[in-house]
């Protein structure tokens, strides 16, 4: 009887909280910075143009037990700063998610619908926002598991003749997921 008491309690959170969702908030920047995966230096040569530069994709843990649920959405927002040395030109970066670490480098696992971009200058900071992006739904089975991997990658287009050298650094990730747990 206390363990059909319990279900009942249960029931009636889940059915008295709209439907029932469970909302989760991951700060990726927390995972990626202990171990500087929130930095990429770069150095492009003179008269470069697509020149890519990757960091190894990292684990992050989600909340455990989440196996059997949906998510329901995914949002990420965050921000990025170009700090650049030398030289000037066009910096993109894109980052991806996918179920293994092999799967990230996979440009399917891209997940910004366009590459957050900027100019960068000689001795200077530009900071990006990345405005929040709802993922796509082939996304969403990645989030019912425990963990999952992400990687950063800067694409520069240097078309002056001074090497453009330093490094996009993120300062803010974040991931939102809104779940729908299977209790039973």
């Amino acid at each position: 009887m206390k363990r059909w008491a319990g279900v009942l309690v249960l029931m009636t959170l889940a059915g008295g909280c709209g439907q029932g969702n469970a909302i989760v908030n991951v700060d990726v920047w927390s995972f990626i910075n202990t171990s500087s995966g929130d930095t990429l230096p770069y150095v492009v040569p003179p008269l470069v143009s697509n020149f890519t530069v990757s960091n190894t994709a990292q684990k992050i843990s989600l909340v455990p037990g989440a196996g059997g649920s949906l998510a329901d959405t995914v949002t990420v927002q965050g921000n990025v700063n170009f700090v650049n040395s030398t030289g000037s030109g066009t910096i993109s970066i894109q980052a991806y998610l996918a179920g293994d670490s092999a799967s990230a480098s996979s440009p399917s696992a891209g997940f910004f619908p366009v590459p957050i971009t900027a100019n960068v200058s000689p001795n200077h900071t530009t900071a990006v926002p990345i405005p929040p992006v709802t993922l796509t739904a082939k996304f969403d089975s990645l989030f019912t598991k425990s963990a999952v991997w992400f990687r950063l990658s800067t694409t520069l287009n240097n078309s002056g003749v001074t090497t453009v050298q330093g490094k996009a650094i993120i300062s803010a990730l974040n991931l939102r997921v809104v779940i729908n747990p299977k209790i039973f």
